[in-house]
């Protein structure tokens, strides 16, 4: 994504488990890089509020790193603070976005697909283990 100045990244992993409860997770954003330079290294947070500066019409990329191998909802939120609003985006740019949030509907579709059939995967297993046979012992 391209950054013309200050940048706030915020993000939240929850879980939500069976009994419908929602949990922070051992989770952490692992580190912030901005033309091939680290600008944040974070350890140890579920829950982070990040205020960074990068060079103007350069990438950022965003690092976590998973603990545990449970079920997620992952939030980003990024924000572009003090842009320069004399800058006009171009056609190419908003063709460049148009094509970057279709990608991303896809693989919000895709992700939303996977969980449904992991959810009918479970419901067919929990449907198995009502109907299995009771145990018997033989003796000899």
């Amino acid at each position: 994504m391209p950054l013309n100045s200050t940048f706030l990244l915020m993000t939240q992993f929850v879980l939500s488990s069976l009994q419908q409860d929602i949990k922070i997770l051992k989770h952490h954003i692992k580190q912030l890089e901005n033309n091939n330079e680290r600008i944040y290294n974070e350890e140890g947070k579920s829950y982070n509020q990040i205020f960074v500066s990068a060079k103007r019409g350069n990438f950022g990329q965003a690092c976590w790193q998973r603990k545990d191998n449970k079920h997620k909802r992952i939030n980003f939120f990024l924000a572009a603070m003090d842009y320069n609003q004399e800058e006009q985006a171009t056609i190419q740019d908003l063709g460049s976005i148009h094509f970057d949030m279709m990608k991303i509907e896809g693989l919000i579709h895709n992700v939303s697909r996977n969980i449904q059939l992991q959810q009918d995967m479970d419901k067919q297993h929990q449907d198995c283990n009502l109907y299995q046979l009771p145990n018997y012992k033989y003796s000899d």
